[in-house]
């Protein structure tokens, strides 16, 4: 997640759930029902260009290697808007 762009992450992810634009930063936030990504984005002064600084991942769930599967649920779910959408990316 670290370095992409926004066009990257919405290729990867789809389009986020939930924007905000807190200058200098813009944050976008992902959901499923048992966990929630927030990816914090920066300009990146050579190209202007805003790009994922960090991300925060808090799930529901207890369980061990809870982000990995959290992170794959959020996978699944923009591949299956994509396909739903006819605009699957390969």
């Amino acid at each position: 997640m670290v370095g992409l762009d926004e066009q990257a992450t919405v290729r990867l992810l789809g389009e986020p759930s939930w924007t905000e634009d807190v200058p200098p930063a813009k944050y976008w936030q992902y959901a499923t029902p048992s966990c929630v990504l927030r990816v914090f984005f920066f300009m990146e002064m050579t190209t202007q260009n805003f790009r994922a600084l960090s991300y925060e991942l808090t799930s529901s769930d207890d369980a061990p290697n809870v982000h990995e599967r959290c992170f794959a649920q959020l996978l699944a779910q923009a591949s299956g808007r994509q396909t739903a959408h006819g605009n699957r990316i390969n």
